[in-house]
């Protein structure tokens, strides 16, 4: 009651509105049309944000106010270079990645897998605060969480666990085949957590104000108290302890005031006016009634009743002060919002582990919430632990498929169950990397041509397979005239062992280099036997000579080295009936042993051509070797405990080829797509590959390998998020990232020693904050210079240092303030000089001015009472 004292006393003597005097820095330069600039460098927040620690939750919060704006402002820009045309998105505001560092979230990969926890680190929608009740203290906490085994009975592995949704490729709810963030039909999306750290403490008080231990009352003292929930403020309007029972009742809102009765004033909710007024209060059971824009609303009586307007907009009431005096300017007030939102949680039982159906927004029941509140009572001492929430998935049609661009918060049939009101998990697509491209093209429906890029970026084009059977060598590796060899002969022991004709064509791949290895495709031009010199053309790159030595007559002894893409490879020559046949070391291991020669496509993929049977009588043929493999190894993945394969067959009936996709399960799905001839899917990895069904052609293969592995981009995010999306060709895309505001820059008055060794944002009046107070000069009375409904903003340098005073005359005045440095772009015409006067009401800035030079009334230090606990009052 002694700041209520204080508050009248104040009012009566008539403070001046005189905001700063004599300064402890030096002379003023700094200019708040700077601002934010002074704070940020390279593109980080740099200094300190300082709070008393006999401060309201008011101005906690309005630290949070700024270091969310400052959040947005304070971001780098990458320029990438980009091989082929590329789209770029990027996410600014209060947003978190769930990848991290190293640690990608895979497709497929559960969100819970690699971010367990959301913490006040790592989004600003999460910061803690502090609840200051008449039984003690406490600071609380949030968090968010995606794993969490302990189901709703509280036995793990039981119904109702959280492991978050994953992204997957396949067809979704609308037959659309594509990528997307998935969450089963009843999945758990994730637990919400209020944790109180030293226990938020209250006595239990029935209607009459007396204590009790037992039956049904009220929690008063956590009543009125102000918590932040993912980045909106409520209220603790009603806390109803009926034995076990406890239900808590939150008000929130956009707009927040008090009015007289009979008062109107017109306030702006998401772009539309209403003029609310105060029609009338009784006093005998404190209920009232409003207009809103003509519309009447029903009595509001209980503390949190809220009425819905026509337009959906809620009006909620927080408390009604009923004035039973007589005096000239004794009105009765009440206190509501205007853009309410109310929330509702109930446990049947505070002492057990189970989570419970009790959750109602907005007097809406949310079927799909579970909440659980954890509490003791000792005495008539109740003390509040914490409050864990869950939320299962009931997607309009049943699980959510979320395209890229889009939340869950929109899928769901009760949105308003995520709870705070713009906090949302969204996706944003998959990485965007450059690939490398992999082509399976029919020459009308007897052959088929191969197209890949090497590692060294060399593109290749090479017969593969044909059937058209015109010199009657059936289906077989190569064109219709010439062979493709990629497999060695068995040994070279003979010269049945020479495979190699002229004009075949023949793979080469240092098979110890893995998936880094340099693959060629060669032809066998010819040979000058005078020189012994073997002309070769390489299919990417041009021609290659190889000089040999020995007589190619002899089984083994006329031998050449072969160079290429750093590699050596042994080539043979042996001459049968007047003709130059060769043996080749295909994947450079020194010998001829009937070794096979993969192909390496640029990023790593290792191609498996299938097995062949070389014959020098007749070209090399499938041995059933006619399905091919395309491999992702394992290390080359985030994580992952064996290789990915794609398969497919290319098949022949008579002389007809067609190719066809297996049914791999590494493919994560492989569906037609609506509206074409086209079948698609995607691997873990990132793999794309396209079957296309051509009615008068072989089917043809489209497969797009990328360069590093392809992560899902999902975010949780809260506020205002801006998406950036750009489409370029080759050449640079410059990207845009929001920095985090690191942990430990929020700082108590008690931890600041120098008010120059840091830039500084200090929050809160000279009455519960000692570095606002040394930077006023440590006035007598820490009322000096304030008056009610209004707050400044000021700027001290020193240097190459700068502090920011944002104050006011009571709670609500400093959080209005710190809102207008939050909104410093939108009042960018007043936001300037190194100080300026903020005058409103509730969180409405009514004017912003230059201060106006008036004597002020200086209080007797005996007249302050205990003015410790806000900067001149609470509410």
């Amino acid at each position: 009651m002694k700041l209520n004292k204080t508050i009248k006393k104040l009012v009566a003597l008539g403070t001046g509105v005189t905001m700063l005097g004599a300064t402890i820095l030096g002379g003023m330069a700094a200019d708040l049309a700077d601002y934010p600039n002074q704070y940020i460098k390279d593109g980080l927040f740099d200094g300190l944000m300082v709070v008393g620690a006999a401060a309201r939750t008011e101005d906690v919060l309005g630290v949070v106010d700024i270091a969310t704006s400052l959040q947005y402002t304070s971001k780098i820009e990458t320029v990438i270079n980009t091989k082929t045309g590329s789209t770029s998105s990027s996410l600014s505001g209060d947003t978190v990645e769930i990848s991290m560092g190293s640690d990608l979230l895979e497709i497929n990969e559960r969100i819970g897998n690699v971010r367990e926890t959301l913490t006040s680190s790592d989004m600003i929608a999460l910061q803690g605060g502090i609840i200051r009740t008449q039984s003690g203290s406490t600071q609380y906490n949030q968090y968010l969480r995606f794993n969490e085994s302990t189901g709703y009975d509280g036995v793990i592995g039981s119904n109702g666990v959280v492991s978050g949704g994953y992204v997957t490729y396949g067809e979704n709810n609308y037959d659309e085949v594509e990528d997307y963030l998935y969450f089963d039909d009843n999945e758990v999306a994730f637990e919400y957590e209020l944790e109180f750290i030293e226990g938020a403490k209250s006595k239990i008080e029935n209607s009459n104000g007396d204590e009790i231990t037992t039956g049904s009352g009220q929690l008063v003292d956590l009543e009125d108290e102000n918590i932040n929930i993912l980045g909106n403020t409520y209220s603790i309007v009603r806390a109803d302890v009926t034995g076990t029972s406890l239900q808590l009742t939150f008000l929130g809102g956009n707009m927040v005031d008090t009015l007289k009765e009979r008062e109107t004033k017109t306030y702006t909710v998401n772009g539309t006016d209403y003029e609310v007024t105060v029609l009338i209060i009784a006093d005998s059971d404190k209920t009232v009634k409003f207009s809103v824009n003509g519309e009447v609303t029903k009595e509001l009586g209980d503390r949190g009743d809220t009425y819905t307007l026509n337009d959906g907009t809620v009006i909620g009431l927080r408390d009604v002060m009923a004035n039973e005096g007589t005096e000239d300017n004794g009105s009765d007030l009440v206190d509501f919002y205007i853009g309410a939102n109310k929330l509702i949680l109930k446990d049947t039982d505070y002492t057990d582990n189970r989570f419970v159906s009790g959750v109602k927004i907005n007097e809406d029941t949310i079927e799909d919430a579970r909440v659980k509140i954890k509490g003791t009572l000792i005495g008539s001492d109740f003390t509040l632990n914490n409050i864990k929430y869950r939320l299962s998935v009931d997607a309009v049609k049943g699980s959510a498929y979320i395209k890229e661009g889009e939340g869950l918060r929109q899928y769901l049939d009760e949105p308003e169950g995520m709870i705070g009101v713009d906090w949302d998990i969204t996706y944003e697509g998959l990485t965007d990397c450059d690939n490398s491209i992999i082509e399976i093209e029919p020459s009308g429906d007897e052959s088929y041509e191969l197209k890949f890029t090497n590692n060294e970026d060399i593109d290749f084009s090479v017969p593969f397979v044909d059937s058209s059977n015109d010199n009657g060598e059936g289906f077989k590796y190569g064109s219709e005239d010439d062979a493709l060899f990629f497999i060695e002969a068995p040994s070279l022991t003979s010269m049945a062992d020479y495979t190699i004709g002229q004009d075949d064509y023949f793979v080469v791949n240092k098979a110890s280099s893995g998936e880094k290895a340099f693959t060629h495709v060669l032809r066998f031009n010819n040979i000058d036997d005078t020189n012994k010199i073997i002309s070769f053309d390489d299919q990417g790159s041009g021609s290659k000579e190889v000089v040999y030595t020995g007589d190619p007559n002899i089984v083994g002894l006329a031998v050449g080295d072969l160079l290429i893409g750093g590699s050596t490879y042994k080539v043979y020559v042996g001459k049968i009936d007047a003709s130059y046949r060769l043996a080749i070391d295909l994947n450079g291991d020194g010998l001829i042993n009937g070794q096979k020669a993969s192909v390496v496509i640029a990023g790593g993929g290792i191609l498996d051509l299938g097995t062949q049977v070389p014959s020098p009588a007749s070209s090399p043929v499938p041995a059933g070797g006619n399905i091919m493999t395309l491999t992702t190894l394992k290390k080359n993945m985030d994580e992952n405990d064996a290789d990915l394969n794609i398969n497919w067959t290319i098949t022949s009936t008579g002389n007809e080829v067609d190719l066809k996709v297996g049914n791999d399960d590494d493919l994560l799905a492989f569906e037609n797509v609506q509206g074409s001839d086209k079948k698609s899917g995607m691997n873990r990895y990132g793999t794309y590959i396209e079957e296309n069904d051509d009615n008068n052609d072989a089917n043809s293969l489209y497969i797009e390998y990328p360069f590093v592995q392809r992560a899902p981009h999902v975010y949780v995010t809260s506020g205002a998020i801006e998406r950036i999306s750009s489409v370029t060709g080759a050449g640079t895309v410059t990207t845009t990232k929001p920095q985090r505001i690191d942990v430990g820059v929020s700082v108590l008055d008690s931890t600041v020693t120098s008010l120059t060794a840091n830039n500084l944002i200090v929050v809160g009046g000279p009455c519960v904050n000692t570095v606002s107070a040394t930077l006023m000069g440590n006035p007598i009375n820490c009322a000096e210079g304030f008056e009610e409904g209004k707050a400044i903003v000021k700027l001290f340098e020193n240097g190459n240092k700068v502090a920011m005073l944002v104050a006011g005359y009571s709670a609500a005045d400093t959080r209005r303030a710190a809102q207008t440095v939050a909104r410093y772009d939108k009042y960018n015409e007043d936001f300037k000089g190194d100080e300026i006067v903020i005058t409103g009401t509730g969180l409405i800035v009514t004017d912003i001015s230059s201060p106006k030079i008036i004597a002020p009334v200086v209080m007797p230090e005996s007249e302050l009472e205990n003015n410790s606990e806000d900067n001149l009052s609470t509410e």
